[in-house]
């Protein structure tokens, strides 16, 4: 890869997500699934100059920065922000599959949690019992700033003023959103960045979250090798060819799934990871369809998205 090319951070979440699986899988350890890691980034570095910060090292610089006064208000999920003393369960989410390049996301509930203003009812009651006076809204990183602007204003509405915003990375400069100051721990401009876990099919919270069809409370996640078009958006990659990387990918995750097949001792279907009931969605698969087959499939047959 040249100098010239782009440069992708990757934020390798594994160790975060994988022991989230749920799947019983007796004898898969970490360890076992680290060459398809490498493979991960090996696939990456085709494209673009490739920049991996391990998980243990970023929650070490997240819990520097920390003081005693503030109280942390994370968007994460404390997958970086893990000392946090009320966590958003909050997430951006397409309807249908084709949005997922497209755009359209509404903000919904994480499974499991209330909707937005029963979790702010929450935080206002656990913010006034607690001894801290200042409110950190913390996050992984940061685009446009036009979600966490919402959420900044919608907090004021509830007389939950916002000092200051914390994120990972903030790859346009921002410096303010809001008028609320930015605070930023790797200050990298012009890069694109990404998450390990939205690499990887299945995994809890990864790729594009998507509404389920016939239950709303069930998000499906969409990895971004589902097609070039998504990679290329997801990535901030929209002038590469990335056809080889997909298809590099793509051979990785049928590698991870049958792993963790032969650890289960059966097939493993779409309808044993709700992730990834999507797929019933393109190339006539149904919820008893063999996630490597229909990997396999993906491989040959890209969807035009």
């Amino acid at each position: 890869m040249t100098s010239t090319a782009p440069t992708l951070i990757v934020l390798r979440d594994f160790d975060h997500w994988f022991r989230q699986l749920p799947l019983r899988l007796p004898g898969v350890s970490q360890q076992i699934l680290e060459p398809l890691r490498g493979r991960i980034l090996d696939a990456l570095r085709t494209v673009a100059e490739v920049e991996p910060h391990e998980l243990s090292a970023i929650r070490h610089q997240v819990e520097a920065r920390r003081q005693p006064h503030e109280y942390v208000l994370t968007l994460d999920g404390g997958t970086y922000f893990r000392q946090w003393d009320f966590s958003f369960a909050m997430t951006r989410a397409v309807t249908r599959v084709t949005d997922s390049v497209k755009g359209g996301m509404i903000r919904v509930a994480r499974e499991g949690f209330g909707q937005f203003w029963t979790q702010v009812a929450v935080l206002r009651r656990e913010f006034e019992a607690s001894d801290k006076n200042s409110i950190i809204l913390c996050d992984d990183g940061i685009d446009t700033g036009r979600s966490l602007a919402e959420v900044v204003r919608q907090l004021s509405e509830q007389f939950l003023e916002v000092d200051s915003i914390r994120v990972l990375l903030n790859p346009n400069g921002l410096s303010t959103v809001e008028q609320v100051p930015v605070e930023v721990i790797y200050p990298r401009e012009s890069v694109s960045w990404t998450h390990e876990r939205d690499l990887f099919w299945g995994s809890p919270t990864g790729g594009v979250s998507l509404l389920t069809r016939n239950n709303v409370n069930v998000l499906g996640g969409i990895p971004y090798s589902l097609s070039s078009s998504l990679l290329a958006r997801r990535l901030g990659l929209s002038h590469t060819d990335l056809k080889d990387l997909r298809k590099a990918l793509l051979e990785v995750n049928r590698d991870f799934w049958a792993i963790l097949e032969r650890a289960a001792g059966r097939p493993l279907r779409l309808r044993d990871n709700k992730r990834l009931l999507w797929a019933t969605e393109v190339g006539g698969f149904t919820e008893r369809s063999i996630i490597t087959d229909v990997i396999s499939w993906l491989i040959e047959n890209e969807p035009d998205l």
